[in-house]
């Protein structure tokens, strides 16, 4: 995914959404989030930085979807499209339990906080 805007990362919203699938089907989890273009979807909405998929090295059932969002109004906006629907409508049957989602915004006091990349070595 491509980076919409230039948010740095200590003044963003992240939300990890967790799966876990229904054993052994994780792939058809997988297979309607390409089918149906979710991350892509949620990236047209306004506020939208970046989102990728993760899976748990250890348990295959569980995915999490990571998004990055400018602020957490941004991240309503995601909720309330009406393509979300019809994508929570297709995920729901592949899923053993109902997802949950984690909010992360920057502390309040974040004046000193930054990203840091790792140091180059020669």
């Amino acid at each position: 995914m491509q980076r919409k805007t230039a948010t740095p990362a200590s003044q963003s919203t992240t939300v990890v959404l967790t799966l876990i699938s229904v054993p052994g089907r994780y792939r058809e989890l997988l297979d309607v989030f390409d089918e149906l273009k979710v991350l892509e979807k949620s990236m047209a909405v306004p506020g939208a930085i970046d989102t990728w998929l993760a899976q748990d090295a250890e348990q295959q059932d569980q995915i999490y979807v990571f998004t990055r969002w400018g602020k957490p109004s941004d991240y309503d906006g995601w909720l309330k499209h009406p393509d979300r629907a019809v994508i929570v409508q297709h995920l729901l049957p592949l899923l053993a339990v109902a997802p949950t989602i984690r909010i992360h915004v920057p502390p309040e006091h974040s004046g000193s906080l930054h990203s840091v990349a790792p140091e180059q070595h020669p």
